[in-house]
């Protein structure tokens, strides 16, 4: 069975690796370096099957290339299953020397993104979420609705409209488990994380949801 959004797959990293591959179906190639992670303390069990575990000083580390600005479509969805006990710790991070560009944080309030560029930067699904349970965080911008939406676990938590502006792009790398200048490294374990260039609808996270939950995952 096809699932249209996957059409809108920029990259995944299945996170089974310290080096994780970029295993997207455009091959874009941007597989991520780790940093301070060791295959046989680091690579762990995760959500259905290996993923990394990062310490709160380590992080996956990827170049930035055209095909992570995503000022271009100026429409996306992060996506990434994780767990953790972290209060400040980010899931993932695109930033460089002049500041965020977008990011994915957890702590004692919750999980929520934040970005630059846009008229209101921010939305949050507040909750105990870190509470070393997986938990599956998505979250999505559409230029065209005006709205940031981030939902935990299939369901929708937060939605924030009538936003307008154009996300920054930035030319720094993108953190997994951690950011550009450190100091908010996550401990705990990432496992399928994904970016598209499209806004997920409702349906097709909580599709994706289902899917991640039992393996099949694709991409």
């Amino acid at each position: 069975m096809a699932f249209s959004y996957e059409q809108n797959l920029v990259s995944r990293w299945d996170m089974s690796t310290i080096n994780p591959v970029d295993l997207g179906f455009r091959g874009l190639g941007n597989n991520g370096v780790g940093t301070g992670l060791v295959t046989a303390t680091d690579i762990v069990q995760g959500r259905t099957s290996m993923a990394t575990e990062f310490d709160g000083g380590e992080a996956v580390v990827i170049p930035h290339t055209t095909s992570l600005d995503l000022s271009i479509p100026n429409t996306f969805t992060l996506a990434a299953w994780f767990a953790s006990l972290d209060a400040d710790g980010r899931i993932m991070s695109k930033r460089d020397v002049t500041g965020i560009n977008w990011l994915i944080h957890l702590d004692a309030a919750g999980v929520g993104l934040q970005t630059s560029g846009l008229s209101n930067n921010n939305v949050a699904a507040l909750g105990s979420f870190n509470d070393n349970i997986w938990h599956h965080c998505v979250a999505t911008w559409s230029v065209v609705s005006g709205e940031l939406v981030i939902f935990v676990d299939g369901t929708e938590r937060a939605r924030k409209v009538g936003v307008t502006g154009t996300i920054d792009g930035g030319s720094g790398p993108l953190y997994l488990g951690n950011e550009y200048v450190g100091g908010h490294g996550l401990a705990g374990v990432l496992d399928d994380v994904r970016i598209y260039d499209c806004a997920l609808t409702g349906i097709d996270v909580a599709d994706l949801y289902a899917r991640s939950r039992r393996g099949a995952t694709g991409g």
